[in-house]
């Protein structure tokens, strides 16, 4: 049996974060002296305690630790729970990378603005007339001329087709 400050040293977990621990079950001591109230772990504890530091390490909250090693006792469950884990911390890493993107796009546009004029906005009516649109979605700057080679096919077949026939 290993006293809490042995365990300690060589678990490379502090005295306190072992106590609060045992406090909210995640590692409980072997061994509590009734009289004294000291806590003796196990060496067979240690690779348990091995486990909780490397999960916190991937940065892993004490309650979900609680509940892996409760639930996943085998390592085959242990590393199926961890590429899930994975698969949503790369999901995560690319949401953020997208917004990081965003944020550096806007940084460096915003260091291009000039000052925009206030212009005035006033309502107007115009007579009916013909109008043509071409709807699309633009990936890059490129696709733009794709929409406009639309749009001028567009304009010309309407021309044609309101032309009497000779």
């Amino acid at each position: 049996m290993l006293k809490i400050g042995e365990f300690s040293i060589l678990s490379q977990i502090s005295i306190h974060m072992l106590r609060h621990y045992d406090d909210i079950g995640l590692l409980i001591p072997e061994h509590v002296d009734d009289f004294t109230g000291y806590r003796y772990y196990s060496e067979r504890q240690l690779p348990i305690a091995n486990k909780i530091q490397a999960l916190k390490s991937m940065g892993l909250g004490l309650a979900l630790i609680k509940e892996i090693l409760t639930k996943y006792t085998s390592n085959d469950q242990l590393k199926d729970y961890l590429e899930l884990h994975a698969m949503g911390q790369r999901e995560k890493i690319a949401n953020m990378q997208k917004q990081l993107n965003l944020i550096q796009t806007t940084i460096v546009n915003l260091g291009h603005v000039f000052d925009i004029p206030l212009y005035s906005v006033a309502l107007k009516k115009f007579s009916a007339h013909n109008m043509i649109s071409v709807r699309g979605r633009i990936e890059t700057p490129e696709d733009e001329a794709v929409l406009w080679e639309k749009l001028a096919k567009e304009r010309y077949r309407k021309i044609y087709s309101l032309q009497p026939q000779l």
